[in-house]
């Protein structure tokens, strides 16, 4: 009987430590899981974090590029200067107005 409660608690003891191993597995296990979860959302959201920049300082570029040539200086300047007459011919539905083409002195405005 004795023999048989050694053997039984040796079992035991057996039984005990690769339960303490599988459950150590297990937690190893989950950990990697959490980790492979992790980069499988960072790297998409990282190559998303990268495109979006790029894409928004190109657009931020171009528009820069654009606005400042010269075709759109000149246009803005010339409205500029002829904001006053070219709503005046409007309002007297001038057919002919007079603009400025180089930048007045004070005292022709």
């Amino acid at each position: 009987l004795l023999q048989r409660i050694g053997q039984t608690s040796g079992g035991l003891s057996t039984a005990i430590g690769q339960i303490n191993e599988a459950n150590t597995a297990l937690r190893r296990l989950q950990q990697n899981t959490v980790w492979i979860k992790f980069a499988d959302w960072f790297s998409p959201l990282t190559a998303l974090a990268i495109v979006a920049l790029v894409g928004f300082g190109s657009g931020i570029w171009v528009t820069w590029l654009k606005y400042n040539d010269s075709t759109n200086s000149l246009g803005r300047d010339l409205v500029e200067w002829n904001r006053e007459r070219i709503i005046k011919c409007a309002d007297d539905k001038n057919p002919k107005c007079t603009l400025w083409i180089v930048p007045p002195s004070q005292s022709q405005k």
